[in-house]
């Protein structure tokens, strides 16, 4: 519920800086028949009835680029669902948003309860997650080491490489099912070896998802409009990444 709140509280003050340089944001939780909602109001211009049908879907954003990675709100919806609960936006395009959330108020009894052997992680709702052979790519070790830890708790097999060149070694012994792969890094970056795996394995570069915090940068956006890899904003959050990694792969995904 934490990321959930921030996430549609960031996009909100995000919106509402964005349009006025300034803005209100109100909170409101009511008890309701079995059910919490929580509803998320802001003075925003509004959103548009053709954006209000798409803010939950993957990489669905209206961030200028390097901005946002459009996967805030859509990791939200997929949290409210597995607790069984709704999320939705509502807006007359003019003046301000709200999102609702509504949970079942015994929710937290049921997180209380031990998790089923059936499912992933406790979550009878959705199909279980194959274990995926992963590697991750990037010359900051704390980052890379955070990385490697959470997906290994989720029962990945996961590799990590400080450099290009000790990625593309890994490469010669190893089919991956998703590489994470940081495009600036001392030595031989990401765009390098992306370039070079290309040429030798089309099909393995195309599981790429880059990691960067450069995307302002002229350079960085020119190299990476034309691709078909996803992209994810520096700092990442594990729910963007998860997401990220699930769409490459088509693993868990209904």
């Amino acid at each position: 519920m934490t990321q959930v709140l921030l996430n549609i509280l960031s996009n909100a003050e995000h919106a509402c800086v964005g349009a006025h340089g300034r803005g209100h944001i109100s909170i409101s939780v009511q008890e309701t028949g079995g059910s919490t909602r929580i509803s998320i109001s802001d003075d925003r211009p509004g959103i548009s009835a053709e954006n209000l049908g798409k803010v939950f879907d993957p990489f669905f954003t209206t961030k200028e680029a390097g901005c946002g990675t459009g996967l805030g709100l859509s990791v939200s919806y997929g949290i409210i669902a597995q607790l069984g609960g709704s999320l939705w936006a509502e807006s007359d395009g003019v003046s301000g948003s709200t999102f609702q959330i509504e949970v079942p108020s015994t929710m937290g009894e049921r997180l209380a309860e031990p998790p089923s052997d059936s499912g992933a992680a406790g979550r009878p709702d959705e199909p279980a997650i194959s274990p995926l052979r992963l590697l991750v790519v990037d010359d900051e070790p704390d980052l890379r080491n955070i990385i490697v830890r959470l997906l290994e708790r989720r029962n990945h097999k996961v590799d990590a490489a400080g450099d290009g060149d000790e990625a593309w070694d890994r490469l010669q012994d190893q089919s991956y099912d998703c590489i994470m792969l940081d495009l600036r890094m001392a030595g031989t970056g990401g765009q390098e070896l992306f370039q070079r795996l290309n040429a030798a394995d089309p099909v393995m570069a195309g599981k790429i998802i880059f990691l960067t915090g450069d995307m302002a940068n002229s350079s960085t956006r020119s190299f990476l409009d034309p691709l078909a890899n996803l992209v994810l904003q520096k700092p990442i959050s594990i729910g963007d990444l998860e997401l990220a990694i699930a769409v490459v792969t088509g693993n868990g995904q209904k």
